[in-house]
């Protein structure tokens, strides 16, 4: 079942939050050095993080036992850099006193977190539990985990970048949630929350090179439907097992490119390509093991498929639906190969699928299928589309098959070393359809 996207609300944080000050903190200047090290513990956290955060230069604070219910504090000066540095096994609990405080806020400046477990130690109100804004750099890594609850994200970017070199974010309602900014995953985990990374809003990027996005209940990626010109870039990592989808695309003018890693065993597509004028290219890796592996719904977008494969799926491994309009399909190189039912399926108006290069095999009906299409346009310039006997390559059915009026045109080359290939077909003796042969279509 395909759901319906909602709308997450935005939360109003950049205009409060340039305003907080936090009560009570004087400031106590660290003069000269490279990097300042300091060793606290649950007594002096807060006022060592007072002392040094609106003084420019590096620091490491090294937290040596548990810092529980800490309200919430501000970085907001250009030049300060501060590493917390845990045990590993202690943690800093937030207790959430008012609207809009979050446990961390950081602007203009960096942090960077290790062995460190940030949790939520109370349920009232609705916060992330960290907010990086415009000119912040946080980094996080191994040893850290990020957990809020399941209402609320753990981390929300709103124009500054978040790296993830390592660490868990579980048990959020998005582990990750961006306005605008970047956030780049070369590492770690995002599990058990409910979508794993999100797009919210304008001009936002999503970069994965390692790391695993797995066992969410919605989504891995999403870019929802407010979003216009942002895009998600994957060429490393894995997008497995997430209860709806691996990718879920949306909103206007939105970009998906894939050049390596896999997108494998999420529940029902592991890309879904809907809103307009969005574009997905498949360059590398795999889409393995959903229902459908490439899931089209949308208007005036494109697909381009240039490398890795579309395999084992249990229904398509690319399905254009009867809804979509203007959609331009391209294949250029490859892999559509052992899907339960079709490799591909078009439907819907003002459609174009091209096929150059590539392979399109062992799918368990037909290599193409064209049905419910109107106005649209097949063509093959090159690659191969296996036919039904064509040994280990078969598709089942055959090559392709296209539904006109509730009449059939099965297209398959004669498997034959005769002067009669057939690469254009024979009619059949009614007139409104070709003779099924067997072979390939190459």
């Amino acid at each position: 079942m395909i759901i319906e996207k909602r709308s997450f609300m935005r939360a109003a944080l950049t205009a409060v939050v340039l305003a907080l000050v936090l009560a009570g903190c004087g400031e106590d200047p660290v003069n000269g050095g490279n990097i300042q090290e300091y060793t606290v513990d649950g007594t002096d956290f807060g006022s060592t993080l007072a002392s040094i955060r609106n003084t420019p230069g590096e620091y490491l604070v090294k937290v040596q036992g548990d810092v529980i219910d800490y309200p919430y504090i501000y970085f907001g000066t250009p030049g300060v850099k501060i590493t917390l540095k845990g045990t590993g096994s202690n943690m800093i609990t937030w207790k959430r006193v008012q609207d809009h405080q979050p446990l961390f806020v950081i602007e203009n400046a960096e942090l960077v977190l290790e062995d460190i477990q940030l949790l939520r130690s109370e349920w009232e109100g609705s916060d992330p539990l960290m907010v990086v804004l415009g000119g912040a750099t946080v980094e996080i890594k191994s040893g850290v985990t990020i957990t809020n609850r399941i209402e609320d994200q753990g981390v929300w970017i709103d124009g500054g970048t978040f790296i993830m070199s390592g660490g868990t974010i579980s048990g959020n309602r998005a582990g990750v949630s961006m306005g605008t900014g970047s956030f780049i995953m070369k590492n770690g985990t995002i599990t058990g929350n409910v979508a794993g990374a999100e797009i919210n809003g304008d001009g936002a990027s999503i970069t994965m090179s390692g790391g695993s996005i797995t066992g969410n209940t919605d989504s891995g990626v999403g870019i929802w439907s407010e979003s216009i010109n942002s895009s998600f870039t994957i060429s490393g990592g894995s997008i497995n097992d997430n209860a709806i989808q691996g990718v879920y695309i949306a909103g206007t003018d939105n970009s998906f490119t894939m050049s390596g890693g896999s997108i494998n065993g999420n529940t029902n597509q592991g890309v879904f390509i809907a809103g307009t004028d969005n574009s997905f290219s498949l360059r590398g890796g795999s889409i393995n093991e959903s229902n459908y592996g490439v899931y089209i719904n949308g208007t005036d977008s494109s697909f381009s498929l240039q490398g890795g494969s579309i395999n084992d799926n249990n229904y398509q491994g690319v399905r254009i639906t009867d809804t979509t309009t203007g959609i331009i399909f391209t294949m250029t190189n490859g892999n559509i190969s052992n899907n339960l039912i079709n490799g591909v399926h078009m439907s819907g108006t003002n459609n174009l699928f091209t096929i150059s290069g590539g392979n399109i095999l062992t799918n368990g009906s037909y290599g193409v299928l064209v049905r419910n299409s109107k106005n649209s346009t097949f063509n093959k310039t090159g690659g191969t589309i296996y036919g039904q006997n064509d040994a280990t390559n078969t598709n089942t059915n055959g090559a392709v098959r296209i539904d006109i009026d509730s009449s059939l045109l099965l297209l398959q080359r004669i498997n034959t070393t005769g002067t009669n290939d057939n690469r254009m077909a024979k009619t059949n003796t009614a007139g409104n359809g070709i003779t099924e042969r067997s072979g390939n279509w190459d």
